[in-house]
């Protein structure tokens, strides 16, 4: 891709020197990992600094579990070194496993083992775990389901079982993949209450997901990955103010309606990405061409989308194999 066509936001960036007085908890450098001919991930490198929610979003595929499960020790990097406070998952597994709790994104637990009896296990192997029974009720669930069996769960329901056992030995950092997925709108805010608890206390969270929204709203630092590399590296706020765009347009792509929105005033690109029409502009575009549209075409109006630019647009940008297809007024 053209460096000119989007700006590239903050590869270099020091994590520690934006949050203030806070150290890096964990560095992860020249990460690669392959599986055959395939690169999975490819010369990846990071920090995530201690009561920081690092988020890694990216297309599946583009490197994010592989990412993930290097650092767990799930797998062996085939070079690259990660330290977790000075620890690396080479060396004493003992002392580098106490150190986070993990969600991984495919797991499960015996049939026949109740909720309660699950954690009461667990808890054992900590020296200052959470309560049981209050860690069940933070994650969502009422005291009457404690006694259900695992394989009696939703998969909403195994997801939050999952994280009550990540978050349960109070760890220094939770590693969690695709958290929320999966879980309606009022678990969803139940979990991210209790996440926000813990990293208030403290505690830092490395995780993925796919939910942009999610990731803007909660991430103190967001890492784009696509094809094994990160193709963008800062806080939500940053990622946005490096591009160029203030606003934006999205509508069912055809050839009349590209050219309204390329001719429109503030218009500075606009793109064609999985049958839709994307066109980027200043501050009053969105509104301008939003109102042309109307008056032309009102039968484009209703699934007509207009705001201002987001994480979401930056990542449809950055991923998007059809990005090459852009355009820019010729005005």
């Amino acid at each position: 891709m053209n460096s000119d066509r989007i700006n590239q936001p903050i590869h270099s960036r020091i994590s520690s020197k934006e949050v203030g007085n806070d150290e890096p908890l964990l560095f992860v450098d020249n990460l690669v990992k392959s599986y055959g001919n395939l690169v999975a991930v490819n010369d990846v490198s990071f920090q995530v600094c201690s009561g920081e929610t690092f988020v890694i979003v990216g297309p599946n595929g583009s490197g994010k579990t592989t990412t993930v499960e290097c650092i767990e020790g799930i797998l062996k990097p085939d070079s690259g070194n990660i330290s977790l406070m000075g620890i690396s998952p080479g060396g004493d597994s003992f002392a580098y496993n106490r150190l986070f709790g993990a969600q991984l994104q495919e797991s499960s637990l015996p049939a026949r083992i109740r909720l309660r009896e699950t954690l009461q296990l667990f808890s054992q192997y900590y020296s200052n775990p959470w309560d049981v029974d209050e860690l069940l009720c933070q994650v969502g669930f009422v005291p009457k389901q404690h006694r259900q069996f695992f394989d009696t769960l939703s998969g909403g329901q195994k997801r939050r079982t999952m994280l009550a056992l990540a978050l349960l030995g109070r760890p220094n950092l939770i590693i969690l993949d695709e958290p929320t997925s999966g879980l309606d709108p009022h678990a969803r805010l139940a979990i991210w209450n209790l996440l926000e608890q813990a990293v208030a206390t403290g505690t830092t969270i490395l995780m993925t997901t796919h939910d942009l929204l999610e990731a803007q709203e909660h991430g103190k630092t967001v890492a784009l990955f696509d094809y094994g590399k990160i193709r963008a590296l800062g806080s939500p706020q940053e990622l946005i103010e490096a591009q160029p765009y203030r606003s934006r347009i999205r509508i069912p792509y055809n050839e009349a309606v590209r050219r309204i929105v390329q001719n429109a005033n503030g218009c500075q690109m606009t793109t064609q990405i999985e049958g839709f029409l994307y066109g980027f502009g200043d501050f009053d575009f969105a509104i301008t061409v939003s109102e042309k549209l109307g008056r032309d075409m009102p039968e484009t109006a209703i699934p007509m989308m207009t705001g201002p630019i987001n994480l979401e647009d930056i990542y449809m940008l950055l991923t998007s194999d059809n990005f090459e297809n852009f355009e820019r007024p010729s005005k």
